[in-house]
């Protein structure tokens, strides 16, 4: 995401079509994010941030197979806020840090 020259508010993000009905962002987990100023001017990585966390059902409905159309799931969504500290900054959101494949290997070794 992109934000202008002049705005460093704060914005409402709502992922939607979840399936699972719990989440550990209800335990407190918090997304991810990378910001490219905040990288250039304070050398910060990824870090956990956005507040007013909510995972909850959303105001649509799926069928729960083909067989059983008459009954529906609701679909679930993610909603959090988030502060851009500087403008002209470019973010990037995510469940959790990334991590590469090698990584992983050492971890796993």
């Amino acid at each position: 995401m992109r934000n202008s020259a002049e705005f460093t508010g704060t914005i409402r993000i709502v992922i939607a079509n979840f399936t699972k009905e719990s989440s550990l962002f209800e335990e407190g987990m918090q997304p991810t994010f990378f910001s490219r100023q905040a990288h250039r001017q304070e050398k910060r990585a990824w870090h956990q941030s956005g507040f007013d966390i909510e995972y909850d059902e959303s105001e649509f409905r799926r069928d729960i197979n083909e067989y059983n159309q008459m009954k529906q799931k609701p679909w679930m969504q993610l909603s959090f806020s988030y502060t851009f500290d500087y403008a002209s900054d470019e973010i990037f959101c995510c469940y959790t840090i990334p991590y590469t494949y090698t990584e992983m290997q050492a971890h796993l070794n």
